[in-house]
């Protein structure tokens, strides 16, 4: 299945969960501010004041949003999920929401995505955002506008037709289970799992991650654009089972340098440094796209940066010296 395929079959996968409240002309459409500083992005219950909102109802839809100040990337809102309003249940004026149907978008939404969006349920008047969701941590929105937000969720440039199966689902379970690894440090991902499901899942979770840490951008090139990002591993996934799931085994950078990276014709130092490979000088329009990069220092995450022995191994089994 081919890349715009996969798309296509992910987001009418994302219609299909919902279609029945979707359908449903009572159905209601929210924006939850999550309450909690989970960095997995994975909550399963939504706790709120009924005396500030009591417009949700058992069968709404939402979709969750991480406000900048518990966000995990700088100066970044985020969207990360949806899900159904399953059951509520209401002690004095708290009212918690459990959650069915939990959907974690493929690639997140951040607030750089939304910049141009056209909002049906309320204008935005001024650029600042601060405003403009509400502040009792519930917007309510239009079903258009929950439409869209979806259908923003679906870049998947990053993940390698070798991965693309025609069961698109990204399982809850399974990507909690792979944030849960990460979390305690544990990046084995054995060939014995990894099916085409488990490996799509351990890739999401360290392409989230990685992305992350680099404030999604290309740590060579500052681009920031989604569709031109990708997460590339230094050792490659095959190559060892142990570091699958090791964050400081991958690098952010966009579409070109990336191939460049896998392919050998860069590579970095110690120092993370920019080392361009005599074997670009071959092909003279390829030389002349990299060598302005050559000896430039790489914009390094805060935590898990690259590993210098997964570097060392890189220039010495992939790098074209």
């Amino acid at each position: 299945m081919s890349i715009s395929e996969y798309k296509n079959r992910y987001l009418e996968s994302l219609y299909n969960t919902f279609k029945t409240e979707l359908e449903n002309e009572r159905t209601r459409y929210f924006i939850l501010d999550t309450n909690y500083t989970n960095s997995d992005d994975t909550e399963k219950e939504f706790t709120w004041d009924v005396k500030q909102n009591n417009k949700i109802r058992e069968g709404d839809l939402f979709i969750f949003r991480r406000p900048t100040n518990l966000s995990q990337i700088a100066q970044q809102f985020y969207f990360f999920g949806a899900g159904k309003i399953e059951k509520i249940e209401r002690k004095n004026n708290v009212a918690t929401a459990y959650i069915s149907k939990p959907l974690l978008f493929v690639d997140r939404v951040l607030k750089d995505n939304i910049e141009n969006l056209k909002w049906e349920f309320k204008e935005r008047i001024k650029e600042e955002w601060e405003q403009f969701f509400f502040k009792n941590k519930i917007s309510n929105i239009t079903k258009n506008d929950f439409l869209k937000l979806l259908s923003l969720s679906r870049n998947v440039v990053e993940i390698e037709s070798n991965y693309i199966n025609n069961d698109i689902s990204l399982t809850f379970k399974q990507m909690a289970d792979m944030a849960t690894r990460i979390k305690k440090n544990i990046y084995y991902v054995g060939n014995h799992e990894a099916f085409v499901q488990a490996k799509g899942s351990a890739h999401f979770e360290f392409s989230k991650r990685i992305k992350q840490n680099y404030s999604y951008r290309c740590a060579i090139t500052g681009i920031k654009t989604k569709d031109f990002l990708v997460v590339t591993h230094i050792i490659p996934w095959h190559e060892n089972e142990f570091i699958r799931l090791d964050p400081s085994n991958g690098i952010c950078l966009s579409l070109f340098l990336a191939k460049a990276f896998k392919k050998g014709f860069i590579t970095f130092s110690n120092s993370y440094r920019v080392v361009l490979s005599k074997e670009a000088e071959k092909d003279a329009a390829l030389y002349e796209e990299l060598k302005i990069y050559e000896n430039q220092k790489i914009e390094l995450p805060d935590c898990q940066k690259p590993n210098l022995k997964y570097l060392d191994w890189h220039r010495e089994h992939i790098f074209k010296n």
